[in-house]
Formats: C-alpha cells, structure tokens, sequence
C-alpha cells in the first residue's frame, strides 16, 4: 500500500508505565475519536435500532414484515393478565399505525444513508491517513465503521419493501452496501494485528505505531500476525446476513428467501412427472399449507388443546419478533467493543478537543433529526388535509384480493381419487411432538385443495403469545450474552459452543421442516397425476351435451353444465397476491374462485395465516 517515505517510524515505543526511550500516552486525533464523533455514529446507530424496536412493539413496522404472531405479541404486552377478546386475534393496523409506519419507514431510511456513508467515509480516510494514525486510532476506526456496517444492515430488513419497488435506489445502495463490506472486512482483518502486540518485544509491533507499520514491518524486522479465528467468525457472519439481506431485496416483502428457495428446488424435483409449471407451483402450495395446517391447532381450541412444539418453533422463527436478538447482539458487541478501543488500559490525550471535524460530524446529526421531524409534520399536514392516514409511506400497504368463498374441502375428481399413500415410518417421524391423530393426516393428504384458513381462538392466540414470549426472552439473552462475551477471550470457549449447539438446532429445525414438505409434495403430486390420468382417459370419449361436445382439457377444468361448452387449456394464470399466499394480514380466504362459466375452479395460490408467501415468479 506505498510507503510513508522517512517519516515513517516504526521503532517508535509505547509502553502503559514508565519506562526509559518509551511513551506512557498515546495522543489521538480528536477527529478520529473526539465526543463530538462518538457522539453523532453512537446515536445515530441506536436510534435507529431503538425505533425499530419501538416501531414493532407498536406494531408500526411496514405490514408485509409482520405475521399474525408479531401481533399476537403486542396484543399480549397491552393486555397483561387480562384474556384476549375477537378483537385482539385481528392483525389489520389501524390508520395511526399504518401513519407511523411511514415515519417510521422515512426515518429508517435516512438514518440508514447515513450509516451506510458514514462507515464508508471513516474507513476510506482511517485507510488514507495510514501513515498519520497509530494502531491504536485504527482499531477505533474500526470499532466505529463495525457500528455503521450493523446498523445499516438491519435498516435493509425493514427498508424491504422500499427497495424492493424502487429498483434505482437499489442498485445503488447495494452497490456501496458491498463496497462498505469489502472495506470493513480487509480493515478488521488487518486490524486483528492489534490483538498481538507485545510491550516489551522489540520484534513485535507496539500499539502506539503507526498504521503503515503492518505493512512494512517485515523492513524495519518485525513481526505481524493476525488473528485468522476472529476475521473468520465476525466477517463471515456478517457476509452471510449481508447475502441473506440482500438476496431479500428481489422478493416481495411478503416472501421468505429460504422458503422461495426451498420451493423452487421442490419443483424442479417435479418436472421427471411431466405436469406443468403452473400444475408444479400449485402442488408446493398446497402442499406447504398442509403442513402448517397439520402443525396447526384446531380452529375451536381451548386451554386445554394440546400444541405442537414444532409449530412454536416455526411461527416464531417465522416472525420478525424472531430477528430482534440479533439486533440486540451486534448493538452490544459494538458498544463494549468500542469502549474497550477508547476507553481501555491505556492513557491517552487529545480526546476532549472540540475541532473542526467532530462540529461537522454533530451537524450531520442534528440534519438526520430535522430531517425525520420534517417527515412526522408531512404526514400529519397532509393526511389531515386528504383525510387518507398513509399519504407518504414508503413501502405500499397490501390490498386485500376480493375472493369467493363459495367452496372448499376435496373437489368432486379428488373425492373419487383413491391413494394409498401410508408409510409407517414416516408418518411415526411426523406425527413425533404433534397430538393430532394420524386420521387427521390422512384427511390432509387425501385432500386436493388447500385446507381452509382461519383466524385462531383468543384463547389459543394468548397461549401462543405466552410461550413465544418466553423464547424470545430466552433467544434474546444467549444472543446478547455472545454479543457481550465475544469482547472477552475468557469466554470465548462458552460462546462457541452455545452457538454451535443453537445452530446445530435451527440446521435440525430446517432438515425436519423439509423433510415433512417433501412428505406432503410427494402425495400430492401422486394426486395431481392420478387425476390427469383420469381426466385424460375421459376426454377420448365424446361428452354429448345439449348444444356441444367439449372434452376436458386439463386440470383445472370442471365438469360443464347442461347447455353450456367450456374448454379450458389449463390451469388458470396464478394472480400474485400481495402478501403472498394469505398474506400477514391475517384475514381468511378461500382456495376457490369461479371461473367464468359460474362453476367452480381451484385457484393455484394458496397459503397459510402463518406463513410467508412461497413464489414471487413462476419457478424454472
């Protein structure tokens, strides 16, 4: 990376107490790590992590982030002791709420630009000042764009639906997103050389060197080694949130990227079976759905309705509630971390000075905050001028699709299908911590349609709300305990291991999940092919009618009434709701519309309360 020509000087000695050719202080540059500084990137990044917070226990988060239990345990918060009403099971957001989510949204975006270029800046000059600044300062530098990183990655999350619309913001802030990565990993890496420095070994490099020393120490005869274990467990973590991220932002909102990905290689195992495409993405969602629905209480539950364990499981991983942890372990990780970097052992000076940069890093936090009261008087100014309570969010409020519920259950071809589809050993591991009895299974997969969706009991949402609430507490604190311990070597050992077992755990939780789908997908299929068989056969013989003779095409025709000839070509074109399946709304719908004839015809998108949408696109 160059040199600093001959004012480099790498033999320059720090040492914590008195000691003869060596420093006891080490004097920082202000601008780097004055109060002024800390004071405008460590409110920034908890503010916002705070609003977040604060936007999801007032269930003022965009719609499409939150599920049903999401509002099962906010209801639970205002309620206390008290039991839950109708009322309290409904999930809509009230016009306050979906006013607020558009501050909210506002403010998270600002704030995340403002991370998002502020750890780029910080980084970009801590690598250009790297022949004016000691170790001792860039570890600081480091601490301070590790706060910029994590909080303009969980803005992404609630950002989702915002970018997901608006393409060009996208490209742009994934762009520098990437550039901001690339540069946090190389200095985290380099800066793991201050983890080793020694005080009193002249071959070792001292921490009050300068930057430049790391890469030249081999001329002046020092030694550098880096802390591979550390680079390698913080930088690929936060590369796998980042991918995860933003693989996010080229679904809908309302979508699962896990889940897309699950059901897109689900159908491609499909296509040795010859069925369509439109016939493979309608056999996952029905397929998916039942699975939640055997995981499912009953509609008419009560306290003593026995619940799955694995349906705790799911809806909570399948939440936002289930991300708030996380939130809560990089936050504490990067506040005892950057104390440790400025307030540590050592003595320093130059801290207190009030200079040129730290006025304008202040300024800047102060224009974030304009800006976001700015957004709060729009909003009200104009919905009190429209009179509509959502004028400027950001991230667009789903519309509920007009569906008939005319019919549900088997159809009349699949009520005539007959399979036998027992397997012993399978239906023992999936009836494993579920109380429902295996007819109820063979209900399911006997089914063609999806199972009818339903607002849970009050008594079953509380009892939800209670037990999910105790994981979260539970998830919450082993996530800030490593966030907290991963500072101090002394704990190092507890923290790998808790983490290897917990995902060790959430890997088990997604290979049993798969495995009971692909149970589901396999009968159905069987199912699908079956029924084509049959309507096939059907059609080489002529059906005489009063004004025609039509046969069936496909699947998705149905049996022509009497002076009428319906030929359809096959499946109908699957129109993508906005919350994917059912959506998060909680709202009921049918697996049923009426096709232009006026009978009855499965529609090929389904889903469940809980769940994330399956297909944004039709899959390859």
């Amino acid at each position: 990376m160059g040199n600093c020509g001959s004012s480099l000087n790498c033999a320059q000695c720090f040492y914590p107490e008195p000691r003869r050719n060596c420093t006891t202080e080490i004097e920082v540059n202000a601008d780097i790590a004055g109060i002024g500084v800390l004071t405008s990137l460590y409110f920034s990044a908890w503010i916002l992590s705070i609003v977040i917070v604060w936007g999801y226990f007032r269930k003022s988060l965009p719609s499409d982030l939150l599920t049903s239990t999401d509002h099962y345990i906010v209801q639970l918060l205002k309620r206390r002791l008290s039991p839950f009403s109708d009322v309290d099971v409904k999930s809509e957001q009230t016009a306050v709420q979906r006013k607020t989510s558009g501050v909210v949204t506002g403010f998270t975006k600002i704030l995340g630009d403002q991370q998002l270029i502020s750890g780029i800046a910080i980084l970009s000059a801590g690598l250009a000042s790297r022949c004016n600044i000691s170790l001792y300062e860039f570890n600081i530098v480091t601490c301070l764009a590790y706060f910029c990183l994590w909080t303009h990655l969980v803005s992404l999350q609630v950002l989702r639906g915002y970018l997901y619309t608006h393409t060009f913001v996208r490209a742009w802030r994934i762009g520098l997103t990437i550039g901001l990565f690339l540069l946090f990993g190389f200095s985290y890496t380099i800066n793991t050389a201050t983890y080793d420095v020694d005080f009193g070994e002249s071959s070792r490099l001292n921490i009050g060197n300068m930057f430049q020393c790391v890469f030249e120490a081999p001329e002046y005869m020092k030694s550098v080694r880096f802390d591979a274990w550390y680079s390698v467990t913080l930088v690929g973590t936060l590369a796998y949130r980042h991918v995860l991220a933003i693989g996010d932002l080229f679904f809908p909102p309302e979508t699962d990227t896990i889940n897309v990905l699950i059901s897109r290689i689900t159908s491609r195992f499909l296509r040795k079976t010859g069925l369509s495409q439109a016939e493979r993405r309608e056999i996952v969602e029905n397929s998916f759905a039942k699975y939640y629905d055997w995981l499912r209480p009953p509609k008419e539950g009560d306290n003593r309705t026995p619940i799955s364990k694995w349906y705790y499981l799911q809806i909570y991983f399948d939440s936002y509630l289930s991300s708030i942890p996380a939130l809560f372990a990089g936050m504490s990780y990067g506040t005892v971390s950057t104390i440790q970097a400025v307030w540590g052992d050592f003595d320093t000076t130059g801290l207190e000075k009030l200079g040129f940069g730290q006025i304008v890093a202040l300024g800047l936090l102060l224009l974030t905050l304009l800006a976001a009261a700015e957004i709060r008087n729009e909003q009200s100014i104009i919905a009190s001028v429209t009179n509509n309570p959502d004028p400027m969010e950001l991230s667009e409020t789903p519309v509920q699709d007009e569906i008939d519920n005319t019919t549900s259950g088997e159809t009349s071809i699949a009520r005539d299908v007959a399979i036998n589809a027992s397997d012993p050993c399978k239906e023992r591991y999936l009836c494993f911590g579920v109380t429902k009895p295996k007819s109820e299974l063979h209900r399911l997969t006997a089914m063609v349609s999806t199972p009818d969706d339903f607002d849970d009991s009050p008594i079953i949402a509380r009892r939800l709300a209670m037990v999910l609430g105790r994981i979260w507490v539970a998830h919450t604190l082993l996530y800030t305990y490593v966030g907290l311990g991963w500072n101090f070597s002394m704990l190092e050992l507890s923290i790998v291991t808790l983490m290897v077992l917990w995902k060790s755990f959430r890997v088990l939780l997604v290979f049993k999940r798969i495995h009971d789908q692909t149970y589901f997908v396999k009968i159905e299929a069987e199912v699908r092919i079956r029924k084509n068989s049959r309507l096939s056969s059907s059609s080489r013989q002529p059906l005489v009618c009063a004004s025609s003779t039509q046969p069936r095409a496909s699947v998705a025709s149905t049996q022509p009434s009497m002076g009428h000839s319906t030929s359809v070509s096959g499946p109908p074109s699957p129109s993508i709701h906005p919350y994917g399946a059912t959506g998060r709304s909680g709202s009921s719908s049918s697996s049923h519309r009426r096709n232009e004839n006026g009978s009855d015809a499965e529609s090929p998108i389904h889903g469940s309360l809980q769940y994330r949408g399956l297909f944004p696109f039709t899959p390859a």
